[in-house]
């Protein structure tokens, strides 16, 4: 038989882990009850476990037995301590969440793609961006960092679309990798990518193609959540279709980030049949939420007068509202564009825009009078500003 090693039981460990002093006369007649050898040696104890004890190797496995035996009942019983810090959780800062839900209601689905991507692709999405290369890379294909999370989106949709899934909502949030002055930032973003039809296939609806303003309702419905305007430009991107495009930026004219329709050069070169639309949204910026202020209903109706405009065809629906805002009338509730017509009546260069003005007073219900005063408030600024004329 192997002789078995001597081992040492400390009088101060044993009282530490059980929480109890135990009588050392005590110890040591459980110790030799169990058939182990115990020297006393200095206030401590010696112990030597019996052959046939092999699980017996360590100070703790003593401890254990004598637990054991003298009874875990007779052990006071103590919680962890613990010191723990409740967070704050501010209201100024939208959950990600909630943003990754909306866009499941949506219809998108999240997926989750590799940090490297193809030099290829890189250079077709990005191709003023700085490449960062792998010095290790798994394969050629994943060698280069993406700047752009349409990478991997496209790539996934292009999956998709190659098995018969027709109708395709994409979307991710993680890191992009921008080199600026020899440094790599990383930079939180979330895109998305729809291509297919705009609703699932259904007997009540007949198929429509996605657009340009499909994917900016899904966009502005992010936005929604946070309860901040922000200002959708006509811009370019490489990437992106030279007519399709526009830049977000927050009222402050922080660029957070695109909106628009895949360029139709890429979208040959990839291998896409239909028209593919994308976003990216800085990450950061789009989780700013204005905290919201409550202001009581009022008692009193609300009246809405109805406006046709002629105005020209480079006007956009943005400068109009604009317009209209900026004579700072507090009755005035709320503006909405309800119609755009083009055709007989109206030149080519110019389109017929319908109004919707919503005016309502806390204090009192409204006069006629009033109502046309700020009526006319608001025409003047629009043919001020816009050379806007009301439609015969």
């Amino acid at each position: 038989m192997p002789v078995r090693p001597t081992i040492s039981l400390r009088k101060a460990r044993l009282a530490k882990l059980l929480g109890v002093t135990i009588d050392d006369a005590l110890v040591e007649d459980i110790l030799q009850r169990l058939g182990m050898k115990v020297t006393a040696n200095a206030g401590n104890w010696d112990v030597t476990a019996p052959g046939a004890r092999f699980d017996i190797a360590i100070e703790a496995d003593l401890i254990e037995e004598i637990a054991r035996i003298y009874g875990y009942n007779q052990l006071p019983k103590s919680g962890s301590l613990m010191r723990s810090e409740l967070q704050s959780a501010t209201e100024s800062v939208l959950e990600l969440n909630r943003v990754a839900d909306t866009l499941v209601d949506r219809g998108y689905q999240e997926t989750i793609t590799y940090s490297f991507v193809d030099e290829a692709i890189q250079k077709a999405i990005a191709p003023d961006a700085e490449l960062i290369r792998l010095q290790n890379p798994i394969s050629s294909e994943l060698s280069i960092m993406r700047t752009s999370l349409w990478c991997g989106l496209l790539k996934a949709a292009l999956y998709n679309l190659n098995r018969q899934q027709n109708r395709v909502r994409l979307f991710e949030t993680g890191l992009r990798f921008v080199k600026e002055n020899n440094v790599t930032l990383q930079q939180k973003s979330i895109a998305g990518l729809i291509t297919g039809n705009t609703y699932p296939e259904q007997w009540g609806l007949s198929s429509k193609p996605a657009d340009f303003y499909d994917i900016k309702a899904d966009v502005q419905a992010l936005f929604a959540l946070t309860g901040v305007n922000v200002n959708y430009l006509a811009d370019t991107h490489p990437a992106l279709h030279p007519g399709q495009t526009a830049k977000i930026t927050s009222a402050t004219g922080e660029t957070i980030g695109y909106v628009g329709m895949l360029h139709p050069v890429l979208e040959k070169q990839l291998g896409f049949d239909n028209r593919v639309f994308l976003f990216e949204l800085d990450q950061t910026l789009l989780l700013n939420k204005k905290i919201p202020k409550f202001k009581p209903l009022s008692k009193f109706p609300s009246v809405r007068r109805d406006l046709a405009l002629i105005v020209k065809e480079t006007i956009n629906a943005e400068q109009i509202v604009a317009c209209v805002h900026e004579i700072n009338e507090p009755i005035l509730q709320d503006v909405v564009i309800f119609d755009v017509y083009r055709g007989k009546g109206v030149t080519e260069d110019s389109k017929s825009i319908a109004l919707g003005l919503f005016l309502q007073n806390d204090n009192q219900t409204l006069t006629d009078s009033e109502i046309d005063a700020i009526v006319n408030r608001v025409l003047e600024n629009l043919t001020n500003k816009i050379s806007a004329k009301l439609r015969d």
